[in-house]
């Protein structure tokens, strides 16, 4: 299992090191995807019993690839269920082929969403949204999701339902901090004696208590990166 996990942070670390490139892309004409180059890492949509988007609209957005081409104006979601990236193209719904795509920019959203990965030897289909993006600091999420049985009880906040039907699906979500710097990147636990270990953390965790914020609180948890960014980088 540590071997596992290892293997796991140096994958992430090195899809960070291609994705930064990736945050403010140069969108030279020259390296616009033509739309039959596009429609080459496009596969059909899988037939699945049940399905969970993780956003109820459609969005527009960019596609980039490790090369640093991209196809603007495209349509996409992403099925946390089935772990699939999915784009709509001529009112057909399609899955992504991850392997030549870096990032996907969400235009009006200013979103980063990273490819899945590969962890040991096998396809991985770890997705993560950019929800805070500072000087020092970013703050990812990834949205888990997974069908419960009548006999299944939640311990989760968020009980979603599948489009075809009752099926109930938990759903939560997973914070990763990076540390743009030093290129350490962590999951957070979402418990305030995690803080301890942070630079500065008793500082950081004495902000915590006294601002009342909840670390499974993605906007209370902004506060805190934020707090912390300003507090170890003098950012304002």
């Amino acid at each position: 299992m540590m071997i596992r996990c290892y293997l796991f942070l140096m994958a992430i670390a090195g899809i960070f090191s291609d994705a930064r490139a990736q945050q403010q892309p140069r969108l030279d004409s020259e390296n616009v995807i033509v739309p039959a180059e596009f429609l080459r890492i496009l596969v059909p949509l899988a037939e699945v019993a049940g399905r969970s988007n993780l956003f109820t609209d459609w969005q527009q957005g960019q596609v980039f690839l490790s090369q640093g081409r991209f196809a603007s104006g495209i349509t996409f979601n992403y099925d946390v269920l089935n772990h699939a990236l999915l784009v709509l193209v001529d009112e057909k719904e399609y899955s992504l082929n991850p392997i030549a795509v870096d990032s996907i920019l969400i235009a009006h959203r200013s979103r980063v969403l990273i490819n899945p990965i590969t962890l040991d030897g096998v396809g991985s289909d770890l997705l993560l949204l950019r929800v805070y993006d500072g000087l020092h600091m970013s703050l990812f999420r990834n949205t888990l999701a997974k069908v419960m049985g009548n006999n299944n009880t939640t311990t989760t906040s968020e009980l979603v339902y599948a489009q075809n039907g009752d099926t109930q699906i938990d759903q939560k979500q997973v914070y990763f901090l990076l540390n743009k710097a030093t290129q350490e990147f962590r999951e957070l636990q979402g418990k305030k004696k995690e803080l301890k270990k942070w630079e500065n953390g008793d500082q950081v965790e004495a902000f915590v208590k006294n601002q009342n914020l909840e670390l499974k609180n993605e906007a209370d948890l902004i506060q805190v990166v934020q707090y912390y960014e300003q507090l170890t980088f003098g950012v304002h």
